[in-house]
């Protein structure tokens, strides 16, 4: 199956690419960036009304034949039909001419890398993740073990490596502690194995798409689940009700729009290395010291 494309022609002259927002992956995060960069385009415009909604343009660049691969196709062109219906280019991309889409603002989503210091440690790497085995121990050096997204864990439950997501990184760590306790009591430790409980993400303000334990959701049911499932994995009663009141009011109203101002890292970098500038003499008019008995007669005139 080809690509699927949509046409999309360079600006024209005088078009401002400041309004052009690119988002490079069309994965859970790319998704989930577009939708909630809509919604706020949109709820934002009132605040602007110079700029009209068509001259503002959300495009995801996607090299695939669809949303969402990790979800089945039936939830990857829901979420692509949520998305077109907020105003942004959802499909793969192929511009009309081959030339350059311009954008002041590009979001990239894909491609994660674990950390530089990982290659310095000495340790056996595949593909620039630490190789482990089954127990998530370091093959050849004792005592050290690797999880998470830097860590290349086999999960025995599906015969494949496990993603770098945030649901196989806590059931890594949770198992991880199990086999060093029993590593220290001197019992066999068990290989890692864990069967994911399904995939969810949100596609906009009250919208999402969700597959639990082989069960498909759209729309709304989908994005209360995803909202229930990351408030009960926050930590303390109090943060629960905290979030829990934030995103309650976000539901019925709109979202509070706010001006900051951000200093790019290179900005404070060239502005701690540019010297100082140079410091200007202001000439002074030289005044004759006053005698004590000057001073008092200068005090007495008032």
């Amino acid at each position: 199956m080809k690509p699927a494309s949509l046409d999309i022609p360079a600006p024209a002259a005088g078009e401002p690419a400041e309004r052009n927002i690119l988002v490079v992956g069309g994965g859970f995060s790319g998704v989930e960036v577009a939708g909630e960069l809509a919604d706020f385009l949109r709820g934002a415009l009132r605040y602007y009304p110079r700029v009209k909604p068509d001259e503002l343009r959300v495009t995801i660049l996607q090299d695939g034949t669809r949303l969402l691969p990790e979800l089945p196709e039936s939830l990857g062109r829901r979420a692509a039909r949520s998305l077109e219906r907020r105003g942004v280019d959802a499909e793969g991309v192929d511009l009309a001419d081959g030339g350059r889409l311009a954008a002041a603002t590009v979001i990239c989503t894909i491609g994660t890398r674990p950390h530089r210091l990982v290659e310095q440690l000495g340790v056996p790497l595949v593909r620039g993740r630490i190789d482990t085995q089954a127990d998530m121990a370091v093959p050849g050096l004792p005592g050290v073990w690797a999880l998470g997204d830097c860590a290349r864990v086999a999960n025995a439950a599906s015969g494949a490596d496990s993603p770098p997501t945030a649901q196989f990184a806590v059931a890594q760590a949770g198992q991880l502690a199990g086999n060093l306790a029993a590593a220290i009591a001197g019992q066999e430790t068990r290989p890692f194995a864990h069967v994911s409980k399904g995939m969810m993400a949100t596609v906009g303000h009250l919208n999402g798409v969700a597959q639990v334990f082989g069960l498909p959701l759209a729309g709304l049911p989908a994005w209360l689940l995803w909202r229930a499932y990351y408030l009960l994995r926050m930590p303390t009663l109090g943060r629960k009700l905290h979030i829990w009141a934030e995103w309650t009011w976000g539901m019925f109203f709109r979202a509070d729009i706010t001006h900051l101002r951000f200093t790019r890292s290179g900005e404070t970098e060239d502005e701690a290395a540019a010297p100082p500038p140079p410091l200007r003499e202001i000439p002074v008019r030289a005044e004759p010291a006053r005698t004590p008995q000057a001073l008092g007669a200068a005090g007495n005139r008032g």
